[in-house]
């Protein structure tokens, strides 16, 4: 009797061993709730150039002619390129590189900028209209 009540408890003992063993297993392979900082950080950032859903949103929206998506597609190319260059420049403090980005944002998009000057003038108040948009959606 005594014998069986030891094999039971042995028993019982290798089946908790076993069933706990597992789970605790199975917490330490699950995946972070949080991406590393490298996954969240090449999702930040821009791409080097507009896709052809962009321009096609922005065609759209504005309605460009087929020289004007040529020509807006590259300004836009050439200001994510720039805004990347300035981002990575670890010589540039946060402010600097903060400074440095608006005035190329405004070199580029401004009022005055590269792009009101291939749009007519109904064709960039639509252009604003959509930039306003994207910063409220941004703010949210």
């Amino acid at each position: 009797m005594k014998h069986q009540s030891l094999t039971r408890l042995a028993i019982v003992a290798l089946g908790a061993l076993v069933g706990f063993g597992t789970v605790a297993r199975a917490a330490e392979t699950n995946t972070p709730a949080n991406p590393p900082a490298e996954k969240k950080a090449e999702a930040a950032k821009p791409t080097a150039k507009p896709t052809a859903e962009d321009i096609a949103k922005l065609d759209e929206a504005v309605g460009l002619s087929a020289e004007q998506k040529a020509k807006v597609s590259a300004l836009l190319r050439e200001l994510n390129e720039k805004r990347r260059a300035i981002k990575e420049d670890t010589s540039l403090s946060s402010e600097e590189k903060k400074t440095k980005t608006k005035a190329l944002n405004e070199e580029i998009q401004g009022k005055d900028g590269k792009i009101k000057a291939l749009m007519t003038a109904e064709q960039f108040a639509k252009w604003e209209k959509l930039q306003a948009a994207r910063r409220a959606a941004r703010k949210d």
